[in-house]
């Protein structure tokens, strides 16, 4: 059902939701309680994927009701979701990541969100903190918004939960308890999935995971010259 604060905006509230599910930071119930942030997003995002089909069909009023549907939960996340500096009132992860990458925030919006996450994610000491609707998108969300290093630095993180850790713990696609951090495995394989798709398309042709002949792998050594020419 939509629900809407103050008469004006709308976001999307179900009886049951997964939200953010499997984020290391919280458990079931926060999971779910994180619906509401994650369901309005995807669905602004959705709409505007409808928009662009329809208008490519020619089907133009269709266009136009799903991108007023888009523009309406877009500006409904930001104002029930976010306070004027761009940070959330609830603040995790998945809650900058999605309208990051889906294109929901704008021009100083975006920057200042940007700008929440990145913190959030050095806080964190570089950890994925998101569940399965953010871990594919958070790399994009932090580099394409001029947070590479962030993006980096969380890749190659090697402590639980990290990608990693998984990899060298040996991809074990067992429950928790094959684990030793105890985070959930679902979780797990998500971000090493994620992790697949950012790496090749932005930073290398090979997999985070892959080494070199030297034994390092081409992230670490990609990195290590990025920060050598920033720094």
């Amino acid at each position: 059902c939509l629900s809407s604060p103050g008469k004006k905006h709308k976001i999307w509230k179900l009886l049951f939701h997964y939200g953010d599910w499997c984020a290391p930071d919280t458990g079931y119930r926060g999971w779910k309680k994180r619906g509401k942030w994650t369901a309005t997003a995807c669905l602004a995002h959705s709409a505007d994927i409808l928009s662009q089909i329809a208008a490519l069909l020619g089907e133009n009023d269709d266009a136009a009701y799903y991108r007023e549907m888009s523009r309406t939960m877009a500006e409904s996340y930001r104002q029930v979701f976010m306070n004027p500096d761009g940070s959330l009132k609830e603040e995790f992860q998945t809650g900058y990541v999605l309208p990051l990458y889906y294109g929901l925030l704008e021009g100083e919006e975006r920057k200042k969100a940007a700008a929440n996450l990145a913190r959030l994610v050095r806080k964190g000491g570089y950890h994925i903190q998101t569940g399965f609707p953010g871990t594919p998108y958070i790399l994009f969300a932090l580099a394409d918004n001029g947070y590479v290093q962030e993006a980096y630095r969380m890749l190659m993180e090697e402590t639980c939960p990290s990608w990693l850790y998984e990899v060298k713990a040996g991809g074990l696609p067992s429950g928790s308890a094959g684990t030793p951090c105890g985070k959930t495995a679902p979780a797990i394989r998500a971000r090493r999935t994620g992790t697949g798709e950012w790496s090749p398309l932005t930073i290398m042709p090979q997999e985070p995971w892959e080494t070199s002949c030297t034994g390092e792998s081409p992230v670490s050594s990609l990195w290590k010259e990025d920060t050598a020419r920033s720094g």
